[in-house]
């Protein structure tokens, strides 16, 4: 399997977490059970981190399910080049699930 492109720095990471709490434990989770990059080996659940660094700057800007399959779809596509190569609509699912979280964090915020 091919390393991922780039990665965040560790201390961003601890940032994000901090700036967007739970939110980032979840979307977390969601790539951890979809595994679009067939890296889950059941006890690493901490290896989207990476990639939930990508995604979470950029959901202000997502309006709608399609914006957030959008940016899931470049972010993975993009760390994982040469692993990811499939169609954004296969993002669909996990898309509906970020969507979800990021609805219920801007509800808490009300």
């Amino acid at each position: 399997m091919q390393a991922r492109k780039k990665r965040p720095r560790v201390d961003q990471y601890a940032q994000q977490r901090a700036e967007f709490g739970q939110l980032f434990v979840e979307v977390a989770a969601i790539l951890f059970e979809h595994d679009p990059a067939g890296i889950n080996f059941g006890t690493n659940s901490d290896e989207y981190e990476p990639e939930v660094a990508g995604i979470l700057p950029q959901l202000k800007d997502a309006r709608s399910e399609a914006d957030v399959r959008k940016i899931v779809h470049s972010v993975l596509t993009e760390m994982f080049e040469g692993i990811i190569c499939d169609p954004e609509e296969r993002f669909q699912a996990l898309a509906e699930e970020i969507w979800q979280a990021w609805q219920r964090r801007a509800a808490r915020a009300i």
